[in-house]
């Protein structure tokens, strides 16, 4: 039998209803841990002279997400009321597994985020100074200097 004949024909000896999955009998495997990788100072400053080069606008992007580990979309969801000069963090909200984070942040992504501000804003009162000044300034309440 061949056309939709045969189709019909096929439905018709299936059982209605599947008695248990037989994927359930397949063990699972575990997923491998993530790799956990850092660029060496070299392949670094490797990519930050070809962002520069070719991409200079969004260097400021890249130093950020190196210096913080964050997500692309964390990143780029952020919203200034996240942010926090005073005690150099950015508190995230919106994650991806949905918990709250706090993001501490090194003197290169002050000096990176307020390089991105003058920027977009060049009457900006925020400048790299006031960044240093805050990255080399202790935290208050912070025993680190």
């Amino acid at each position: 039998m061949t056309g939709p004949e045969s189709g019909r024909a096929f439905v018709r000896t299936m059982p209605c209803k599947v008695p248990s999955n037989p994927a359930r009998l397949a063990s699972q495997q575990k997923e491998p841990v993530g790799r956990l990788r850092f660029l060496s100072r070299e392949e670094y400053d490797a990519v930050c002279a070809d962002i520069r080069e070719k991409f200079p606008e969004h260097l400021a992007e890249f130093i950020v997400s190196v210096n913080t580990g964050m997500r692309l979309s964390e990143e780029f969801s952020c919203t200034w009321s996240q942010l926090d000069f005073e005690r150099r963090a950015i508190d995230l909200t919106n994650t991806k597994n949905g918990s709250s984070r706090t993001i501490h942040l090194n003197a290169d992504a002050l000096v990176a985020i307020n390089s991105s501000i003058r920027a977009r804003s060049p009457r900006t009162r925020s400048s790299p100074e006031r960044a240093i000044k805050a990255a080399t300034t202790p935290v208050r309440g912070s025993s680190h200097a």
